[in-house]
């Protein structure tokens, strides 16, 4: 996107660059009129879409009446491409669902990826989950956006806080509630995969601990079937440990049979794993 001062062009006071050449105007419901001023070739270089309106083949007027957006909302998309950034945070999820709408239909891609990496950080609560979650479904025909609200709606929610929301008032939005139970569920079980496969990759591949034993002492406590072990300058394998105080290991590099050794070895520390 442009240069960091390009928002001082749209103050009149900020004579070192052209004027203002596009009005888009807002009739609000009391009639009176709002507007939002800007630069058809700075607009232009951010959106394709612009670029067509103002310099495709049938040029729009300097002059543009908006319909389907708030003057708020539409001043905070064109202030984001005069490189001001909203804070995100601060806005509500309807404004952002508003200014995704816009993002989309000017092809801003910049927009729509920061508005919807924004929507975690908003707090989602008992009292307006049901809110967001109607959000998100009035939105499902703008998928990613539809997606983030459902996920922030589940993430908050478990099952049984859900199962109170079903009230007769609430009967109209039965199918969002079950929506948003039926994702928290997989958000659930998505999280306990990961850390499943946390867990798995941490483990040594050797004395299958998560806190692997390297050159720590066998004992008979974590005797380890498999693991590597080092004992009087000798590598070998731990292979099994009996009830009649014995316990086998085969050798690495030599040609020789399984060893059975008294287990008193390993109360004496005598066998060391070798991990790494």
């Amino acid at each position: 996107m442009a240069d960091a001062n390009l928002m001082k062009c749209l103050n009149p006071s900020f004579r070192s660059f052209p004027p203002t050449d596009v009005r888009f105007w807002f009739k609000e419901q009391d009639g009176s009129i709002k507007e939002v001023k800007a630069h058809t070739q700075i607009l232009a270089s951010a959106s394709e879409v612009f670029n067509r309106e103002f310099y495709g083949s049938l040029k729009s007027e300097g002059d543009i009446e908006i319909k389907d957006a708030r003057q708020e909302v539409f001043q905070t998309m064109v202030e984001f491409i005069y490189n001001k950034k909203p804070s995100y945070k601060e806005l509500d999820l309807s404004f952002l669902a508003s200014l995704y709408y816009l993002a989309e239909k000017y092809d801003i891609l910049d927009l729509r990826k920061e508005i919807i990496a924004s929507i975690p950080d908003h707090e989602v609560t008992k009292e307006n989950v049901l809110d967001v979650a109607n959000l998100a479904e009035e939105n499902i025909h703008h998928q990613s956006l539809s997606e983030a609200l459902y996920e922030a709606a589940a993430s908050f929610v478990n099952k049984a806080e859900m199962l109170e929301l079903f009230s007769d008032e609430n009967d109209d939005h039965a199918m969002v509630i079950f929506k948003v139970i039926k994702r928290a569920k997989k958000l659930k079980l998505k999280s306990e995969k990961n850390l499943s496969v946390a867990m798995r990759s941490e483990i040594c591949d050797s004395c299958k601990q998560a806190t692997c034993l390297d050159r720590q002492r066998v004992t008979t406590e974590n005797f380890t079937p498999g693991a590597k072990v080092y004992y009087q300058g000798s590598v070998m394998y731990l292979t099994s440990k009996d009830m009649n105080g014995r316990f086998t290991v085969t050798w690495e590099n030599e040609d020789r049979d399984e060893s059975s050794y008294n287990i008193s070895l390993l109360i004496n520390g005598d066998f060391v794993y070798l991990c790494k």
